[in-house]
C-alpha cells in the first residue's frame, strides 16, 4: 500500500504534537511530584479542623459549575492559629464543617500550607504522569511505524 506523502508529513506533525503534550505533561507531573514529595518529607504536620467551604460560584469562574475550597485552622508548633484555604476544589464540599483533617504547613512559612491528602498531594501528578505517557507512547507508535514504512519502501 503507498502512502502518500500529505500522509506522512500529517503523521509526521501529529506525532510531534502528541510528543510535545506528553513531554510536557511529563515534565509537569514530575515537577508537581518532586514539589509533593519534599514538602511530605520537609514541612511540619498539624491537625487541624475545616472551618468553612469557600464557595466560588459558577459566574466567577469560567466553568459553568460550582467550586468549593476548604478552608482549614491549624495551630503551629509555636501555637500561632492559622487559617488556610485548600489548593484543590471540587464540585460539592470534600469536608463538612468541623472535619478534623491532617495539615501540612512550612516551617520558615505557616502561612503556605495545605490539607495532607492524597487528592492535594499525589493526584495531579499521577494524572499528568499519565497523560505524558500516554501521548508520548501513542507518538512512539506513529514514528516507529514510520521508519519501519521508510525501511521497508
Amino acid at each position: 500500500m503507498q502512502i502518500s506523502s500529505r500522509d506522512i508529513h500529517a503523521a509526521i506533525a501529529i506525532g510531534s504534537c502528541f510528543l510535545l503534550f506528553g513531554t510536557s505533561a511529563s515534565l509537569g507531573a514530575f515537577f508537581m511530584f518532586r514539589r509533593s514529595y519534599r514538602e511530605v518529607n520537609n514541612w511540619k504536620t498539624a491537625s487541624g479542623t475545616v472551618v468553612w467551604n469557600k464557595f466560588v460560584g459558577a459566574t466567577q469562574t469560567s466553568d459553568s459549575m460550582p467550586h468549593y475550597y476548604p478552608t482549614f485552622q491549624f495551630i503551629t508548633d509555636n501555637g500561632k492559629e492559622i487559617t488556610s484555604v485548600g489548593s484543590v476544589c471540587s464540585s460539592r464540599p470534600r469536608y463538612r464543617v468541623g472535619a478534623s483533617v491532617k495539615v501540612l504547613y512550612s516551617p520558615d512559612n505557616p502561612e503556605k500550607a495545605q490539607l495532607n491528602s492524597f487528592t492535594d498531594l499525589w493526584l495531579m501528578p499521577i494524572l499528568l504522569g499519565f497523560f505524558g505517557l500516554a501521548f508520548g507512547g501513542i507518538s512512539l507508535f506513529l514514528f516507529i511505524h514510520l521508519i519501519i514504512y521508510y525501511l521497508t519502501k
